[in-house]
Formats: C-alpha cells, structure tokens, sequence
C-alpha cells in the first residue's frame, strides 16, 4: 500500500481505527521476521537475493506504516490534551473576559481550540446566556 494513501486514511481514522490499525501491521510484521531467522530462516536464506529484498521491503513498509499511525495517534492525543486545557483556561476566564470587554483575549483563546470545540463552546455560552 503507497504510503500517501496510507496517510490519507489514518487522517480520517478514530483513534481505535488507528490501534487497530498498528495492531494488524504490527503483527503482520511480526509474522514476516519470524520467517527469517532459526529454523524457519533456513527457508528465507536459500531465496535469491531479489526475492529476500523484497520479502525485507514489504516487512520495512508494514513497519513504516505503523509507525506513521503511531505518528498520528501521539499527534492527535496531543491535540486533544492541548484543546481539553484550553478549554478549562477558557471556561475559567471566558465571563470574566467578556464582562471586562477583554474580546481579544477571548478571542485569542477561541482560536487556540478546534474548530468543532469552538461550535461547542458557542453553543454552551449561548445556553448559559438563555437560562
């Protein structure tokens, strides 16, 4: 599998899509090496060297690609810990901001959160608003 197209869909991927994900290539991986070494190598040294370099490539590209899973399962948990502070900064601050007219700030912060935490902090403001 190319590994623009794997990128591709580890983007859309949940976080459990993408355990999953590394899971498989993981083991994969782990099934190819263990054909290359003791007993079960004996098979793998007597290939012609083309065929051991591929047999290596397709082992190294499974390995590659969990690790760019791996990539982007830190990058989104880091993400979401960043948006989580923001939010309780903001939470914390957010009245307090707008009541001293401080709409810089305010919108300082907004712009440190997610697009989709923005739309859910909206909608909490104008709940508290309404009540």
């Amino acid at each position: 599998m190319e590994t623009s197209i794997v990128r591709a869909g580890l983007e859309q991927a949940s976080i459990g899509a993408l355990q999953d994900f590394i899971d498989e290539r993981l083991a994969k991986a782990a099934a190819i090496a263990q054909q290359c070494y003791g007993e079960a190598g004996e098979s793998f040294r007597n290939m012609q060297p083309s065929a051991q370099d591929e047999y290596l490539w397709a082992l190294a590209g499974l390995l590659h690609e969990a690790s760019e899973a791996r990539g982007e399962q830190v990058r989104r948990r880091v993400a979401e810990r960043e948006t989580r502070r923001a939010m309780e900064r903001l939470g914390r601050v957010a009245e307090p901001l707008l009541l001293e007219g401080d709409e810089a700030e305010f919108i300082r912060l907004m712009r440190q959160l997610a697009p989709d935490r923005r739309e859910e902090v909206i909608a909490e403001m104008k709940t508290a608003v309404a009540a």
